[in-house]
């Protein structure tokens, strides 16, 4: 069965293009053998209020939300999604480092792990990121830069 996104899956992918950051910005993931992983780290404020409160997330100008899906493609090209061990960090230009404490979220066939940070704006961040889809399987590192913004005022 295709990987199919739900609705705060289908929130967030609409939110990216809103956005408009750019292309490559909308499809971030990385391929591992027959796993991907995909994430995206966006202001809290993009949120509705009610997908927030679901999800015990914060909204507020200098928090952000850390989205990390981890897929198994299968041989005919179709990706599930699957539980899996993820964990990671994030480091500023000051090499201030703080841990993500990822959450655990199924909704219908979709798994996804989220985390809230603090942000200053316009700080480049950089994440580290580690995930192990089972214990047989060696643990994956992703590491990539992210730049976040404060949401204009209304």
């Amino acid at each position: 069965m295709k990987y199919q996104p739900t609705s705060l899956i289908a929130q967030l992918l609409c939110l990216v293009s809103v956005l408009a950051i750019s292309t490559a910005q909308a499809e971030q993931f990385e391929t591992y053998g027959d796993y991907e992983i995909h994430y995206i780290a966006f202001s809290s404020e993009l949120l509705q209020p009610e997908t927030a409160q679901q999800y015990e997330l914060e909204r507020a100008r200098n928090r952000a939300v850390l989205n990390i899906s981890v897929l198994k493609t299968a041989a005919s090209g179709a990706n599930t999604a699957i539980n899996a061990a993820v964990r990671g960090s994030f480091t500023n230009l000051a090499q201030q480092k703080q841990t993500l404490d990822f959450k655990r979220v199924t909704e219908g066939k979709a798994i996804y792990y989220l985390a809230s940070l603090r942000y200053t704006n316009r700080e480049i961040l950089r994440f580290d990121i580690e995930f192990q889809p089972d214990a047989s399987q060696p643990v994956r590192k992703l590491t990539f830069n992210q730049q976040l913004y404060f949401e204009p005022k209304k």
